[in-house]
Formats: structure tokens, sequence, C-alpha cells
């Protein structure tokens, strides 16, 4: 069971097993706490399609991105744990190091390392950080002043904060929120900028699709963001107008790139010249055409339209969350929001 796997790590590595809580974002959660004034977290976690664990140790801020590296590569309890004789770049591959972190990607394909050999893991990237690197003394990372007795997750990363560092996150970000919701909403302007992106849109279609004789649907998704980025730039902040405006100029442009494309195949390969009365025929006869042959391209621009606005046109989210952890066996704790 997944429960009694993670419960044994959580075991050996001296960490709680948090079920739906930590980084990774999966429901076994993560084994979470601290060991040797740094905080930890190991949890299963997935990487497009492949499955891994991951080991997260958290540390301050360092001017020196390469301390933590160093440690790693002079640790011989670390080269013991991996099997080898001396821990190389080569051996940190599966290592993202960071100036505050260090985030262990363990990949498998068929089952999970044994529990004994990701916690020998765990515990030697923690142990070789010690004297090295400096820990959080359990201390409010944040201020660097209250005392902390408790990791705590913000926005489910865990770390040490205190209650007045919560209290100022949460009035930051209402006052962002407050910011945002002040800020000038500029339609007029929105819609000259994502219509000019839209044409430049329609003009590169036509271009891809002539060059590769063909239309391509993924250039409906370029299309779509090019849109949405001008149409916010020049809004500002973005409202349900100037959303619908981004699909609604992502579909247009779409299609008069459509437009553009018949036109420019049979300038090129019937050998008709270019003609405001080549343009008219083309237009005469676009939606018949376009209905049985390009059905798929605007389908594909509305799937990119809607993907656009979700990626850039929503508004931003202004929420802060702290949660205590809560251990398996233990009754859920407080969440301060």
């Amino acid at each position: 069971m997944a429960d009694k796997y993670w419960g044994q790590v959580a075991q050996l590595t001296g960490l709680a097993h948090c079920p739906n809580q930590g980084p990774f974002g999966l429901k076994d959660g993560a084994a979470i706490g601290s060991r040797n004034g740094y905080i930890v977290a190991i949890g299963p976690a997935k990487d497009g399609n492949k499955q891994s664990v991951k080991i997260m140790v958290r540390f301050p801020e360092t001017s020196d991105g390469n301390l933590a590296r160093m440690a790693l590569e002079n640790s011989n309890e670390l080269a013991v744990a991996l099997e080898t004789d001396k821990v190389a770049a080569k051996q940190l591959k599966p290592a993202s190091i960071s100036t505050n972190s260090i985030l262990w990607t363990w990949t498998y394909m068929l089952g999970k390392p044994k529990a004994e050999k990701l916690a020998a893991v765990a515990n030697a990237i923690v142990n070789a950080l010690k004297g090295t690197v400096p820990d959080f003394q359990g201390k409010c990372e944040t201020c660097r002043n209250s005392s902390v007795s408790q990791v705590m997750l913000m926005n489910n990363l865990p770390g040490y904060f205190c209650s007045g560092c919560q209290f100022k996150a949460q009035e930051q970000q209402d006052s962002a929120a407050r910011e945002y919701e002040a800020m000038e909403s500029n339609l007029g302007l929105g819609l000259i900028y994502g219509a000019g992106a839209a044409f430049v849109g329609s003009l590169g279609w036509a271009a891809i699709a002539l060059f590769l004789n063909r239309i391509s649907l993924w250039a409906a998704f370029g299309i779509g963001f090019l849109v949405a980025w001008a149409l916010i730039k020049g809004m500002g902040r973005i409202t349900m107008m100037g959303q619908a405006a981004i699909a609604l100029l992502t579909i247009a442009s779409v299609l008069f790139g459509d437009v553009l494309f018949y036109t420019g195949y049979i300038v090129r390969n019937e050998n008709v010249p270019f003609s405001g009365a080549l343009l008219g025929r083309v237009l005469s006869i676009f939606w018949s055409v376009e209905l049985k042959e390009g059905w798929l391209s605007i389908g594909f621009a509305l799937i990119a339209a809607v993907y656009a606005v979700y990626q850039k046109g929503r508004k931003p989210k202004f929420n802060v969350v702290f949660t205590q952890l809560a251990p398996e066996g233990q009754a859920n704790s407080a969440t301060l929001s």
C-alpha cells in the first residue's frame, strides 16, 4: 500500500507522512518535516507521463549557488547511498540545485525505489549540507527573527512562517488584489493591439500554410497566444469583454489567414495574378470550402482561443493559504487564508 510505503519513508527519515499535503500535488501527499534545521519533503510526483519520487530540501537563501552542490559532491554518505565511489556530475543529474533548495527527482518505470534506499539518499543529502549550507535554525524564513516551532505549508510549500509574517503576506495579497481591481481597463486600446496581432497572425498563418502547402493546426495556438498577449498588453486589467474579444479575434485571425492561404494558393499554382476580383471570388465561395475543408482549423482556433483566455486572460489569483501539517492518523489541522 502507498500509505504503508510513505509511512515507512517518514519513519526512516524522522518526518511526518501527510496525505493530500505538500508541494507535489498527489493524494499520497508527502513525508514532511525538519532535519538538521532544513525543511524536507519527500513524496510521489508526476513529470508528464513519467512517475517519480521527489526529495525537496529547503534552506535559507545563499549568495553562492555552488555551496549545496559542493556539499553533495564531498559527501561520502551520499556516495554510499547512491552505491558509487564518488559523487560526480553524473550522479547529480537528478538534482536541481538552486540558492535556496535542492530538488532530487527519482524517475522510475515499474516500481518505486525501496523505502530504505530513498530514505538513505534523503538523509545523506540533508547530512551533507550540515556545516556547509546555513540552516533555518528554527527562525521564520521571511523575517529571520521570530522563532518558529512547527513547519507549516504556504500554498502547499513547507517552511517556517511566524504569525506576523503570515499576516503580512495576507495583507500584501489583499493589497495586490485591490490594486488590480483599481487598475484601468482600456478595452478600446486592447482591441487595437489585439486586432493588430490578429492581422499579423493571419499573415503568419497564411505564410506557414503556403510554405508547408497545407494548414498547420498548431499555428492556431501561436495566434491565440499572440492575440491574448497583445490585447492584455493594451487593455491592462482583463474583463469578460476582453476575454470574449480574445476568442473572437483569434478565430477571425485564423479565418482571415485561411482566406489569404486560399488566395495565395491559387496565385501560386494556377499562375493567376492577385486582384480584387480574385479575392472577391475566394470570399464568395469561402464558407462552402471552409465548412468542408477548414472546419478542423476553426475548431482548433476555438480550442486555442479558450486555452489562450485560460492562460493569459483570466483574473490573477491573489491568495495565500497557510496550513498546518496534518500527519496521517491525526485530525485535519486549521487553515489560515
